[in-house]
């Protein structure tokens, strides 16, 4: 429904999405309602955006640092080099839950009230231009389950039943799974110690990765650039299939660098091979990337960033 319409012209607005016409003619006049119309419009959108700022400001600050709680202690209890989180997915599920949580706020409104306030925040409801589609088509299908044209109130409650089940039955899997995997999410990290790597997995079902730097076969050394600033590569393939790239893990006693050295050193006496890095038509020893990884670790520390990256060792690299 049109947000600009001039309320004379509900009725006829209501009666072509089958709305029996003495029903329409009884919700019409809460079009004048300015104020809850526009409330039934925008109320989804300001439950969803609300809680995406409590979200990001609140909840995922103190899940991060749960998660990178638990991280360091684990690799404090192995006397570790390093540990890396990779936090995040459990409430990328959540905030799709919560989309539709929120498309739920004006459907559960118009439940719980009554006319005229119900038909107010219903036509503002219509208007909303988001999920206008998916409302009209339900209004529709709910003037087909009447076989007498039944009041405003009971219009709106079956409506407001067919959205909010429409609505649940997507959303309560997808809060069920969020909920799970942000258990799980909180208890994910890598820890990279002198003598190995172990991965404490998110999947329930897969087994945590405890790999020797022994038996390391081959390692992908490069420095990628891309919009975001530039990543080192340090990819270590494992004789089991498995692999790990070691990008940008928190140091425990050492700096980054001399922990990243130590690991280089094993994996070096394990005999592995290094090769330079390709991936589609990517620079692999980036200029811009190199400069960057000079100019946070100093011209000493930048010397021994390319000494550990075999600049000008390597088939291929620029003598």
């Amino acid at each position: 429904m049109k947000d600009n319409i001039d309320h004379e012209h509900v009725v006829d607005e209501l009666k072509s999405l089958g709305v029996p016409d003495e029903t329409a003619a009884e919700i019409a006049p809460a079009w004048r309602i300015y104020l809850l119309r526009w409330f039934g419009n925008w109320i989804a959108f300001v439950t969803m955006v609300s809680g995406f700022i409590a979200g990001g400001v609140f909840v995922s600050p103190f899940l991060e640092a749960l998660n990178n709680n638990i991280a360091l202690n684990a690799a404090q209890e192995t006397n570790a080099l390093m540990y890396d989180t990779n936090f995040g997915f459990g409430l990328l599920v959540l905030l799709i839950a919560w989309i539709l949580i929120s498309g739920m706020t004006a459907s559960a409104l118009t439940w719980l009230t009554r006319m005229p306030i119900s038909g107010a925040i219903f036509l503002g409801t219509l208007s909303d231009v988001s999920s206008g589609k998916w409302n009209t088509e339900l209004t529709t299908k709910t003037a087909e389950k009447f076989n007498v044209a039944p009041s405003a109130d009971r219009f709106i409650a079956e409506w407001s039943k067919g959205l909010l089940w429409r609505m649940l039955k997507y959303a309560i899997p997808l809060t069920l799974v969020g909920l799970f995997a942000l258990a799980r999410d909180v208890n994910t990290y890598s820890v990279y110690g002198t003598n190995g790597y172990h991965r404490n997995p998110l999947l329930p079902w897969a087994k945590a990765q405890i790999i020797p730097w022994s038996e390391a076969s081959s390692v992908e050394l490069g420095c990628n650039q891309t919009d975001d600033g530039g990543s080192l590569v340090y990819k270590v393939k494992f004789n089991n299939g498995k692999s790990v790239r070691i990008e940008d893990g928190v140091p425990i006693h050492l700096s980054w660098l001399e922990s990243l050295e130590a690991i280089d050193r094993r994996i070096t006496a394990a005999g592995a091979e290094f090769v330079r890095w390709e991936w589609l038509n990517r620079d692999s020893m980036h200029p811009k990337c190199l400069r960057g990884y000079y100019g946070y670790l100093g011209p000493h520390g930048g010397d021994r960033f390319m000494a550990l990256l075999r600049s000008g060792e390597l088939p291929g690299d620029v003598k």
